[in-house]
């Protein structure tokens, strides 16, 4: 169930429905600005457009680098006090990381969050540092807040990001989420009263205190069950995706339980 659901979170239009939806009823369609998903793949010391770009961005620069995406769309970043993106890249064979990205204007300073910090690598050696490069390479910051890394739960001294769920048997010790992760944390920014760097350093912080092993709940509680209840094409999307023979209702049941066992624990 919940896989069919990460492949749906690589979906634009799923990912742009979500976000429009959240900037209308947040009141912050004029402070906030969303610049899409920039799906990616190293090519020396740049990252550069895969494949068809999201709708969102309007004619970019086909295959073109994030530089020159940036410088495109210089006029856009300066415009509005808050600009969101993620940028997901692809490596080796089909895989895939995402990592979020919040532009302050006011301030000229690039934040960015990374929920699979010494996990999935390439957030933080490949996407953050040439991300910034292309943002300094243009005059547009003069700092960045990297944020990501947990100072609570630690393994072997290691501050994880949160997709860290606590087994490290023979698995990679992580969930799979980050297309989620990564879109809650923007839904999370929007929900801020007044948002400023520091609020949002308050709540990631809050959500590294979260038990490794109840992070997969958490994420599935507030973000994914939401989303396949309270929006319809989505949900449809989801139904047709799927090769279970399962309706959604089925589907989302199956869902809810795990959560319902893990918060409400039976009383002896």
């Amino acid at each position: 169930m919940l896989q069919n659901f990460i492949y749906l979170m690589n979906d634009f239009s799923t990912r742009n429905e979500i976000m429009a939806y959240h900037l209308r009823h947040t009141n912050n369609t004029k402070r906030c600005r969303w610049m899409g998903t920039w799906v990616v793949r190293k090519k020396g010391g740049d990252l550069y457009l895969e494949g068809a770009p999201d709708p969102v961005l309007k004619q970019p620069i086909r295959n073109s680098s994030i530089t020159a995406l940036i410088q495109k769309h210089k006029k856009k970043f300066k415009e509005s006090v808050f600009v969101f993106f993620t940028v997901c890249i692809l490596y080796e064979t089909n895989l895939v990381h995402y990592v979020s990205f919040m532009y302050d204007s006011s301030q000229k300073r690039l934040l960015s969050f990374d929920p699979g910090v010494e996990l999935y690598h390439q957030g933080q050696d490949t996407i953050v540092p040439l991300v910034q490069k292309a943002f300094e390479a243009h005059g547009l910051i003069q700092g960045h807040s990297i944020l990501g890394a947990c100072s609570e739960h630690r393994f072997k001294n290691k501050k994880y990001g949160v997709q860290y769920n606590g087994k490290n048997k023979n698995t990679l010790p992580a969930d799979a989420f980050c297309q989620s992760w990564t879109l809650f944390f923007f839904v999370r920014v929007m929900y801020i009263p007044e948002v400023t760097m520091d609020r949002v350093h308050e709540f990631v912080g809050e959500w590294c205190k979260i038990p490794p092993s109840k992070r997969e709940h958490f994420i599935t509680s507030f973000f994914i069950i939401p989303v396949l209840t309270y929006f319809p094409n989505i949900a449809k999307r989801y139904e047709e995706q799927r090769n279970d023979g399962l309706n959604n209702v089925r589907a989302v049941e199956r869902i809810f339980a795990p959560v319902e066992r893990c918060f409400f624990t039976k009383k002896h």
